[in-house]
């Protein structure tokens, strides 16, 4: 799990063929239980492009990149993207790896 950290890191986002983003707060239980979620996906799917946005460490980041990509930032939230174009996203206990992983297989096969 790649730190997103500056605005330089949102372009990097958008410009690969498939990333998962997950904004996550380290003081949240609703977090843990998401970045339990996330670290299965991990387990299962080492490869998985997956990068963290620390909302309390970088909140204009987060909100840089809801505005960019018109969706509201949540926290906790997970985003999949296909070539740079978010097609799937989820927050709070809607945060499962397994539908993390269809949903990245499905932008797999949109490429």
């Amino acid at each position: 799990m790649q730190r997103l950290t500056s605005p330089d890191d949102i372009q990097t986002i958008l410009s690969a063929d498939a990333a998962i983003v997950f904004k996550n707060s380290m003081t949240c239980p609703i977090s843990a239980a998401a970045r339990r979620e996330m670290q299965t996906l991990l387990d299962r799917r080492p490869d998985a492009p997956l990068y963290l946005i620390d909302v309390h460490q970088a909140v204009m980041l987060s909100e840089e990149l809801a505005d960019r990509i018109g969706i509201e930032h949540e926290s906790p939230q997970v985003i999949v993207f296909s070539r740079g174009a978010p097609v799937w996203h989820a927050s709070h206990y809607a945060v499962r790896a397994a539908d993390v992983e269809r949903a990245l297989q499905r932008s797999a096969a949109m490429r």
